[in-house]
């Protein structure tokens, strides 16, 4: 009898310990750990989604090969490094629409960029120095609304999308009445109330899109051009007729301060006083006639600390590309810069 109690607490001990294994070896700890070489990207995106429990579409065809290693980065780092190796850019998108069947196509039609024309969405790159060179979840930045005479659901969902990064997209003839809610709150808290009070579903999936054409996006290590100023729309930029109204200077500070909130304490000063130099900076610039501000913008961008900065940012992109893109990289620079040498001066 003994014997049978001490055979039976034995084994209990064994199953318990392979159930702990198990679930060591299978439990999300919200951290990503990626190796593959030359996979297809649908089995990388596989990996992510089932180690982030998140949701990933991408327009980049799945048999792809990529070769990535990432050991336990945070979800945000591991997204950032895998749509550098693509040559494109990531973004979180909350899709909504009167029913969840509705949401998906929505999320799967801005995913493919197939029938643009359908969709009513918002999506703002950021456009700053400060932005880049943190990878921070637009989805945990702290939002403060503000009252709107539209009172309509898509002018909502697109200044949250402008003060957090998100994305968010619906149909494009699905725009209820929509009062924005009174208290701030995270981005995501936001969208989903505002969705879910206007009687429609939300869903929320990650997308890494990849466009021909777009530099300006695909090479975030280099500033933006020129136009591209805080509260200007960079020309060319392909966005939806959302992000065609240009953009709210007030909004995208909001954003940049929401997104320092979010920096480890003892990185925040320092964020902070880079950020009120831009900003200073690009206060007094608008105030310039057009003659006067490109000279302007072109001697602040040569000074050696913004140079510096521009580096580090330029070095920490780097740093996710691969050995191939980097000397690819390299090659398109010194062709480059053999063309500007060789081309005629301007008259």
């Amino acid at each position: 009898m003994m014997h049978s109690v001490r055979t039976k607490i034995l084994l209990a001990a064994a199953v318990l310990t392979l159930l702990f294994g198990a679930w060591q070896l299978f439990r999300s700890d919200g951290l990503i750990t990626l190796d593959f070489h030359e996979a297809p990207v649908s089995k990388v995106i596989a990996s992510i989604e089932r180690q982030g429990r998140i949701r990933l579409a991408t327009n980049v065809p799945p048999e792809t090969p990529v070769t990535i290693q990432v050991k336990r980065a945070p979800l945000m780092e591991a997204l950032e490094t895998l749509a550098v190796r693509l040559d494109g850019d990531w973004r979180v998108v909350y899709a909504g629409a009167p029913t969840k069947a509705q949401a998906q196509a929505v999320v799967e039609g801005v995913a493919t960029d197939k029938r643009s024309d359908q969709w009513a969405t918002a999506w703002f790159p950021a456009m700053g120095l400060l932005e880049d060179e943190a990878v921070v979840d637009p989805r945990t930045l702290t939002v403060k609304p503000e009252a709107d005479t539209k009172n309509d659901l898509q002018s909502a969902l697109r200044q949250i999308a402008m003060k957090s990064g998100i994305m968010t997209a619906v149909p494009q003839d699905w725009n209820p009445t929509a009062k924005m809610p009174a208290k701030s709150a995270t981005a995501a808290s936001l969208v989903k109330q505002l969705i879910q009070s206007s009687g429609g579903q939300f869903q929320e999936s990650f997308l890494i899109i990849v466009r021909s054409g777009r530099e300006w996006v695909a090479d975030r290590g280099n500033p933006p051009p020129p136009q591209g100023m805080p509260g200007e729309r960079p020309p060319g930029d392909g966005r939806s007729r959302s992000g065609r109204e240009g953009m709210n200077p007030e909004w995208l500070a909001q954003r940049t301060e929401a997104a320092i909130a979010r920096l480890p304490a003892d990185q925040q000063q320092a964020a902070r006083t880079d950020y009120d130099t831009m900003k200073k900076f690009w206060e007094e610039v608008r105030a310039l006639p057009e003659d006067q501000r490109r000279p302007k913008i072109a001697e602040f961008m040569s000074r050696p600390d913004i140079q510096e900065k521009m580096e580090q940012r330029m070095a920490a992109r780097d740093a996710r590309r691969s050995p191939e893109q980097r000397e690819r990289r390299m090659k398109n620079y010194i062709e480059r810069k053999k063309q500007i040498k060789g081309a005629p001066p301007k008259a």
